[in-house]
């Protein structure tokens, strides 16, 4: 996984100074670049950033083409919605496989005290019929 850089949070009131006196004082530079350069460091941030912050404040007033803050916002909600439908589609596949298992080995379990059962009453009827009074001589009889 690669390590991402920290990017500091900066709150809303200071994007949106720095949205304004970009706007205000773009005209005196020869460029975006120039004024981004300019304005950003008595902000306190990078030029980049508020590049950044100029360009979604843009997108919001429907100037420029992309994403809504809302429709990030909405999307990023989207996606963690689906991390966790994810994951809880992968716990209820495992407890279902869990409980596949246990059921199989509780008919396995029945199914072979049956057949227990079985033995026992044929063993009882083979006692029965040629008289052995215990377990040994039907053995010693039966194997011996």
């Amino acid at each position: 996984m690669t390590k991402r850089r920290f990017t500091p949070a900066y709150p809303a009131e200071l994007r949106e100074r720095g949205v304004r006196l970009f706007r205000e004082n773009r005209a005196d530079y020869t460029s975006d670049t120039a004024a981004y350069r300019a304005i950003a460091p008595k902000l306190g941030c990078s030029p980049d950033s508020l590049r950044a912050w100029c360009q979604q404040a843009e997108r919001d007033a429907g100037q420029r083409a992309g994403l809504t803050s809302a429709e990030k916002d909405r999307v990023k909600e989207l996606e963690r919605e689906v991390r966790e439908l994810r994951t809880a589609n992968e716990i209820l596949k495992k407890a279902s496989a869990y409980f596949a298992a246990a059921e199989l080995l509780r008919i396995e379990t029945n199914q072979m005290k049956d057949v227990l059962a079985d033995v026992d009453a044929n063993h009882r009827q083979v006692r029965k019929v040629f008289g052995f009074t215990c377990a040994h001589d039907c053995f010693s009889f039966c194997f011996g």
